[in-house]
């Protein structure tokens, strides 16, 4: 009976007409985590970027495609009102191309594309610290932090993302081990509260996705 808003997949952000710049996630996480909502009953606005999963695991969510960060800002600003919770699986990207560069609309040769890139960069929009900041009284908010480290220093980056971002959970999985992460079939990690921590060993996705539904 509840709803939800669940981000899939990597953002992209033009170049110049020819490249991008990404990441390699597929987003199997968010859609599973969409699927598993959906088969506990809930209603799921899945907001993604380019996905890597066959067509029919999408099978009964309203789905919302994006390419970048500002078209994925846009979709996440006009359905957070009405639901109960949001979960921002997405791997969005960090930079983009200044709006105002006019270069952006002109491929550059290869030989040149060092010099075009050394300048004319902006951050894309902290689209977790926005929901988190508009957000209605009891709207529950899960980010996700894919970083790299020990045990330790995972733990401690991603409480400091939790509290800078404003959400109450964060989920810090490993991308720096074997088989898990990015293009793999299982994940892992912690799961971060206000003042607790829990640990999900490796596992498949999907498990993950139902166990971070009632941790």
């Amino acid at each position: 009976g509840l709803e939800l808003l669940i981000t899939a997949g990597p953002t992209q952000e033009f170049l110049d007409p020819a490249r991008v710049l990404s990441n390699p996630s597929t987003g199997l996480m968010g859609v599973l985590l969409a699927q598993a909502a959906r088969l506990r009953g809930a209603e799921v606005q899945l907001v993604h970027g380019p996905l890597q999963v066959p067509e029919a695991w999408l099978e009964s969510l309203h789905c919302h495609p994006v390419a970048s960060a500002g078209e994925m800002g846009t979709v996440l600003q006009r359905h957070q009102p009405g639901v109960d919770a949001i979960a921002m699986a997405a791997a969005v990207a960090d930079l983009r191309r200044s709006a105002d560069d006019p270069q952006i609309k002109a491929k550059p040769s290869k030989a040149d594309l060092a010099a075009r890139l050394s300048s004319g960069w902006e951050l894309v929009p902290d689209l977790l610290a926005e929901l988190a900041e508009r957000r209605p009284v009891g709207q529950v908010l899960l980010g996700f932090a894919a970083l790299t480290g020990d045990d330790d220093n995972l733990k401690r980056s991603g409480e400091d993302k939790r509290r800078r971002k404003g959400c109450d959970l964060m989920m810090v999985n490993p991308i720096d081990r074997a088989g898990q992460g990015f293009g793999q079939p299982c994940n892992g990690g912690w799961l971060l509260g206000n003042g607790w921590v829990q640990h999900f060993p490796s596992t498949s996705k999907l498990r993950l996705a139902h166990q971070l539904l009632c941790p």
